[in-house]
């Protein structure tokens, strides 16, 4: 994964310290058939893995898991929120 500044530069609005940020996503593991349609399909890549959200915010937010299902049936199989406080300048 690339540095933090890239990914908070696609997050419209960015608050700044100590402002709050609500994400809500889909996120699970994807299986392999998963990976291997989401890299052909237009809108692929809609869901995070489990992790993603420390791995790519970690180091410019405080990250509180708030909410989430996963291992559902159907799609989408997971869903989290996160409260993000912003902890740089």
């Amino acid at each position: 994964m690339a540095g933090g500044s890239a990914e908070l530069r696609g997050v419209g609005g960015v608050p700044d310290p100590p402002d709050l940020f609500l994400l809500w996503c889909f996120e699970w593991q994807l299986s392999s058939w998963e990976r291997a349609v989401t890299a052909i399909v237009p809108f692929g890549g809609l869901a995070l893995a489990p992790g993603e959200v420390t791995a790519r915010f970690g180091h410019h937010f405080h990250i509180d898991k708030i909410a989430g299902e996963h291992d559902l049936k159907g799609w989408p199989r997971g869903w989290s929120a996160y409260l993000m406080t912003r902890n740089d300048a």
